[in-house]
């Protein structure tokens, strides 16, 4: 008994401790940017009421954003205080799902699950990215989850849980109402078409009825006053390139001969239990079209691009990996019946090497990499894909200066660069990141107050403490910092000049910079075309 205890122990550890280390790795160093500005920007510039009441034109989350405000009239805000809301989730993830499915999934489906859920990329990427998916994944799978033991098992508990999630995941974020609404619906249509237990069908309703009234409570003035929400639908279409790379996002590899055996474990296990489970695996595959279904009807903006589509769709993804999980569990123990000495685990484990192996961690986890939320790294794990953004912002050019840094030891130097692009389609930094091998930074150029580039915050905000920044007029914070050398661009918009990008680029113009940087600190160390080097 008690070396069962401990190995069962083992196994829910070392699958959580795994997933924690991959969810935490450089996580205070890597630098905001593109999205993970929405929020912030609105909690920096608004009112509570207004934050309440607009989604504003990015879509920003209210709950997050009102989050950060009320931080900042405590405490500074920064980066780790930015993302711990998607982090705490995402570990969150490993420990609540397996719990909610014991009754669904046997013992070896289970440890299944923690590891894929441990290893997935999307589940680890949005655990790290200031934006909630990961929020609404927990609370969207979970409101799935606990409708179905309410239907089933009449569990009041599960109700309450339900409503709670239900109502608020399409708060953090609006592409979850199709998952958290497919629940009691899935239940009425059974109900009026079965002719059976017809009484019931009154419960499901007010359910939905609880739930939409909790979605018109906190979402009805800002779907009202938001125009540009609307605006966004009809914008967009997905084609086979998109369906591929969702694919490949979803199942966690880039490559198509790894791919395409998952999905095959995942349609021949879900047939399988379409026969011994028929009302569980419908009811989650109702729920997965629905939730796709609506993406493709209202056709948002950008939705042709596979992450963008991901997005929306990202709370189908604790589905598909019970269902694979559930595939991995029968095989164990269809292999431990058939081969006396067989040690159960071993094909889950493989799997889970495999999968983690052939995914986009090895190539984004190097020391230092202040950037493993970049586009490069997330937008496609096929780096031939149409829409992989890792070769359109690749520049051409690579400086000198860069190269010589390589020969120091990783990471013993910090780099300040200035000025940036903070949209990740346009910032090339992760390459000259790969090249140097060092420590970076953003330096802030705009000394108007509040900044007019994007990107760039306050100066004089007190209520913000972002290590990753400096404005490049604090010359006491830069010599009290760890800067070593402050890297100035000439042109930042040409490089990126071969880049097609939708907005006007502005040009900053540095030289005011120059000039005060030589006075401070002498000569530059290093110049060429494209940049200018000053050691601190």
């Amino acid at each position: 008994m008690k070396n069962t205890f401990f190995s069962t122990f083992i196994l829910i550890f070392s699958a959580f401790l795994t997933g924690l280390i991959l969810r935490v790795y450089e996580f205070s160093n890597q630098i905001i940017a593109d999205d993970e500005f929405h929020a912030l920007y609105v909690a920096i510039r608004n009112s509570y009421t207004y934050i309440s009441t607009h989604f504003g034109v990015t879509d920003h989350s209210i709950p997050l954003a009102l989050m950060y405000k009320l931080w900042m009239e405590v405490l500074p805000l920064n980066e780790f205080v930015l993302r711990a809301p998607m982090l705490l989730s995402g570990i969150a993830t490993i420990l609540v799902f397996p719990f909610l499915l014991r009754a669904h999934l046997n013992k070896e489906s289970i440890h299944a699950y923690r590891w894929l859920l441990a290893i997935s990329p999307l589940c680890i990427y949005f655990s790290r990215y200031a934006r909630p998916y990961a929020i609404t994944m927990l609370l969207a799978f979970t409101a799935l989850v606990a409708f179905y033991e309410w239907a089933r098992k009449g569990q009041h508990s599960m109700l309450f849980l339900y409503l709670s999630c239900g109502i608020f995941a399409p708060y953090f974020h609006l592409a979850s109402a199709p998952m958290v609404l497919a629940p009691p619906c899935y239940w009425i249509l059974r109900t009026v078409l079965s002719k059976k237990n017809t009484k019931e069908i009154k419960h499901y309703i007010k359910a939905l009825l609880t739930v939409l009234s909790g979605h018109a409570l906190f979402m009805g003035a800002p779907l009202i006053l938001s125009e540009d929400v609307f605006m966004k639908l009809d914008r967009g279409s997905v084609d086979s390139m998109t369906l591929k790379g969702t694919i490949e996002l979803l199942s966690g590899t880039g490559s198509i001969w790894i791919t395409i055996p998952v999905l095959t474990l995942i349609i021949l296990e879900a047939s399988r239990l379409w026969l011994y489970k028929s009302v569980w695996i419908q009811y989650l595959t109702f729920a997965v079209f629905i939730q796709i279904g609506t993406v493709l009807f209202f056709q948002p903006q950008m939705v042709h691009v596979p992450i963008v589509f991901t997005r929306y769709i990202i709370v189908i993804l604790p589905i598909l990996l019970l269902i694979l999980a559930s595939g991995l569990g029968r095989i164990e123990n269809g292999l431990a019946t058939n081969l006396s000495r067989y040690p159960k685990g071993i094909i889950t484990l493989s799997v889970t090497a495999i999968l983690f192996y052939s995914g986009p961690l090895l190539k984004s986890y190097y020391h230092p990499n202040n950037w493993t939320n970049h586009a490069i790294f997330q937008y496609s794990y096929d780096p031939l894909h149409p829409y992989a953004v890792n070769n359109l912002i690749k520049p051409q050019l690579i400086p000198e200066f860069y190269k010589t840094l390589r020969k120091k030891k990783p990471g013993s130097l910090t780099l300040l660069e200035a000025p940036w692009y903070y949209q990740w389609g346009i910032n090339n930094q992760p390459y000259y990141q790969q090249v140097h091998r060092q420590n970076t930074i953003i330096g802030f150029v705009d000394s108007s107050n509040p900044p007019k580039r994007l990107g760039e915050l306050p100066l004089d905000d007190t209520r913000l403490n972002f290590r990753n920044f400096i404005y490049l007029g604090d010359l006491r914070k830069l010599q009290d910092s760890s800067v070593d050398f402050v890297v100035f661009h000439k042109n930042l918009k040409r490089e990126v000049d071969d880049v097609p990008v939708l907005e006007h680029l502005e040009n900053p113009n540095i030289s005011i910079w120059l000039e005060q940087y030589n006075q401070w600190f002498g000569d530059p160390i290093y110049e060429d075309r494209t940049i200018v080097v000053y050691s601190i």
